[in-house]
This record gives C-alpha cells, sequence and structure tokens, in this order.
C-alpha cells in the first residue's frame, strides 16, 4: 500500500520565521515612529518660541521697549498662564488693551 500524505500548510519553522520577521518589522516601525514624533513635538516647540519672538519684535517697534511686570528686581514674566494670555499695548494680561500682538500664548 502507498499512502499519500496531505502536503497542505506549513511547518513550525516557516510559522516561526514569519512571526520573527512580523516582530522585527514591528519593532523597526515603532522605534521610527516614537523618533518622527519626537522630531515634530521638537519642532512645534521651536515654532512656538518663533511665534512668540515675533510678537516681541512687533510690540517693540511700537512701544520702544518690551513689555514687562512693573517690579523691581523681576525675575521675568512667566507666559502661558490664564491671567497673562495675550499680548496687547498694556502688556501680558488677559484683558487686551489697544493693538493686540499675540493672542493666546503658544
Amino acid at each position: 500500500m502507498h499512502l499519500m500524505r496531505d502536503q497542505r500548510g506549513f511547518t513550525f519553522l516557516e510559522l516561526l520565521a514569519v512571526i520573527g520577521i512580523i516582530g522585527l518589522l514591528g519593532t523597526i516601525g515603532t522605534v521610527t515612529y516614537e523618533s518622527a514624533r519626537v522630531t515634530a513635538r521638537d519642532l512645534r516647540r521651536v515654532a512656538d518660541i518663533n511665534t512668540i519672538q515675533t510678537a516681541l519684535e512687533i510690540y517693540y517697534q511700537g512701544n520702544l521697549s518690551y513689555p514687562f511686570d512693573g517690579a523691581a528686581g523681576a525675575a521675568g514674566r512667566v507666559l502661558g498662564l490664564p491671567e497673562t494670555n495675550t499680548l496687547s499695548d498694556d502688556g501680558f494680561s488677559a484683558s487686551p488693551q489697544g493693538t493686540l500682538y499675540l493672542q493666546g500664548i503658544p
């Protein structure tokens, strides 16, 4: 008697190789995605700083000084707080007066 075996299907080694390749590609994709995400976040930070810089330069051209809080020996202004979310003729404040140079601190 001659037995015929069904030869359809994959061997264990073939399946293991495919799973390994898929895992390797997934790892490479994850690392690449994370790198692109970090780069995009850094580019956004640079763009936000450039926006603030441009607004401050326009403010300076109109007022011949940079905005300050008026306190002697003040270390500077903390940007992005709810009470200082715009830059207008009266400096950083929540209620702009006069020309608006920056709406919403990035």
